[in-house]
């Protein structure tokens, strides 16, 4: 499919690294949902395109294409990337990341301040709460291009969330850091680069396994377009 600036997207090769990642995770006892922010340069056509791929969930900041999926299909789970804390009605939103404290949390990720960087809720502020110990799903935004100090991860990991609840934090910049996250509890990741890209972010290498031509330039603007497609 040829999608912009003369460049084309391989959907059955971002299929092998989709069965890749899936068969990582599972091997780890984890779970990752695919971010797809990077294809709100195009329009949902890509979305229409790829939506009947063996994914089990997604995730974006853009509400448009999170429907468009949900319109296609009920078997994907749709998770919204809530970095304004915008009040969601909408049924087509399985998963509302957060970092609004409300009466309810049912369908809400609560994301944490884990730093200065990072915005989110204050541990202390969301124990305070009534409804702390209903909670089943918790999160924390966290840098995608460097990655994190080691000392966050002992940070999250002294919050001894129980082994029962969600608890995602992992990036595509993060996971030669998988093993340390998952001692720390951490069980799920939210990957969009590494899937697309197949590529270590930190060493910029081509991961063994993974595809790294998903997207193929067909003239020389499209390689222009490519290295700040991924930037």
């Amino acid at each position: 499919m040829e999608i912009a600036s003369n460049l084309k997207f391989h959907k059955d090769r971002l299929a092998e690294n989709i069965a890749y990642l899936d068969d990582f995770f599972k091997k780890r006892e984890m779970n990752w949902t695919l971010v797809i922010k990077l294809l709100n340069s195009f329009n949902k056509e890509i979305i229409d395109y790829i939506q009947d791929l063996k994914i089990k969930s997604i995730a974006s900041d853009n509400l448009t294409h999170l429907q468009a999926f949900k319109k296609q299909t009920d078997k994907i789970e749709t998770w919204f990337l809530n970095y304004e804390g915008v009040e969601i009605e909408d049924d087509f939103i399985d998963i509302d990341l957060t970092h609004v404290i409300n009466s309810s949390v049912e369908k809400k990720c609560f994301m944490l301040e884990m730093d200065t960087d990072r915005f989110g809720i204050k541990i202390d502020d969301l124990r305070s709460e009534d409804f702390y110990d209903k909670i089943n799903m918790i999160g924390a935004y966290l840098d995608c291009e460097n990655l994190p100090d080691k000392s966050l991860i002992k940070k999250w990991k002294s919050c001894s969330f129980s082994n029962n609840i969600l608890q995602s934090l992992g990036t595509s910049v993060s996971v030669s850091e998988i093993d340390s996250y998952r001692s720390a509890g951490i069980n799920h990741f939210r990957i969009g680069e590494l899937a697309f890209f197949g590529k270590d972010i930190i060493e910029n290498k081509r991961i063994k396994g993974l595809r790294n031509d998903i997207f193929e330039p067909l003239s020389s603007n499209s390689y222009y377009f490519i290295s700040n497609f991924k930037k």
